[in-house]
């Protein structure tokens, strides 16, 4: 039995001089008329019914029934946000970011300040679905990414976030980390690769900001 959940309105005209059969209390106009919420049940190709409020009209090949059936309607917030671009050109989106792949080359920190010119930073992973998805769309070669250390401190991001050992950092014990052929290694910041950037997308930057609003003094006196 497949199952839909419609609106549904159907008008029904039954055959002349079925009012007049059956028992008392059976209906007494020649058509009945119904307008509401409720679904349609199908076993197989022929065999209908419209399920709602105990009630239940059988729809066939037998007996047609003139009936309109339309998907519920939804509010457009319930939908997610309209179709458009949430990533600049030559960015590419995933699970409420933008990435950017460059194709310079540079050292940590001259990295870090091209991404900062984009309004972004050095990319920060933050599950392994970010770390698979940096790796396949890389390439070969080595990417730095927003991960390095202070001598002596611990690994932190470039929004100031301390690393979490989610993955493991190989390497030479650099003070930089870059992304090789499928894992995190480190090196010296001197050393030249390409980098990857990262910022939220506009849905997601959207919604950060209106957090931050609500949660100032300011915001709390709109609320």
């Amino acid at each position: 039995v497949q199952r839909t959940s419609l609106q549904i309105m159907y008008h029904y005209n039954p055959p002349l001089g079925l009012h007049s059969q059956g028992p008392p209390g059976s209906l007494k106009s020649s058509s009945q008329r119904f307008e509401g919420s409720g679904s349609l049940a199908c076993r197989g190709p022929f065999s209908c019914f419209i399920l709602t409020a105990g009630l239940q009209v059988p729809l066939s090949h037998h007996v047609p029934v003139p009936f309109s059936a339309w998907p519920r309607k939804y509010p457009s917030a319930d939908l997610g946000p309209p179709a458009g671009p949430t990533c600049p050109d030559g960015w590419v989106g995933f699970q409420g970011k933008c990435y950017y792949f460059s194709e310079d080359e540079g050292n940590w920190t001259s990295s870090q300040t091209h991404c900062s010119a984009l309004n972004a930073s050095l990319a920060g992973i933050d599950t392994q679905q970010d770390m698979g998805f940096m790796v396949r769309h890389k390439g070969t070669f080595d990417h730095w990414i927003g991960l390095r250390r202070d001598l002596g401190l611990p690994w932190k991001w470039a929004n100031g976030t301390e690393f979490n050992n989610l993955f493991p950092i190989g390497g030479g014990g650099g003070d930089c980390a870059y992304l090789n052929q499928d894992e995190l290694s480190s090196s010296q910041c001197t050393g030249i690769r390409f980098w990857i950037c990262s910022k939220p997308d506009v849905f997601t930057a959207a919604r950060q900001t209106a957090v931050e609003q609500a949660g100032s003094p300011s915001g709390l006196q709109k609320l």
